[in-house]
């Protein structure tokens, strides 16, 4: 797809994992907060909503990180933060 990012999502509550498109124009913030709607309402017994929730990135040199919930996904496509399938956490 074009202008969409692949992201593995792990809930570190219980270490499931997810995939989801996102579009490179929104940012890190409504990103987090689609995903965490549409786990809310998909995962009821596993997760709950929150509107204050981050990525973190959990893979490479920079895992451990919070993402920037100012930026969007292609400005960290384009610095290389973030590829196709990268794993991020929803915290």
């Amino acid at each position: 797809m074009r202008n969409r990012l692949l992201l593995k999502v792990l809930l570190p509550a219980n270490q499931a994992t997810y995939d989801f498109r996102v579009s490179c124009d929104v940012t890190v913030s409504q990103g987090a907060q689609l995903m965490s709607h549409i786990l809310g309402t998909r995962e009821r017994a596993r997760y709950s909503t929150s509107s204050k929730c981050e990525l973190m990135l959990m893979e490479g040199p920079s895992s451990g990180c919070l993402l920037d919930p100012n930026i969007t996904f292609a400005q960290l496509l384009a610095d290389e933060c973030l590829v196709s399938g990268s794993l991020v956490a929803l915290l």
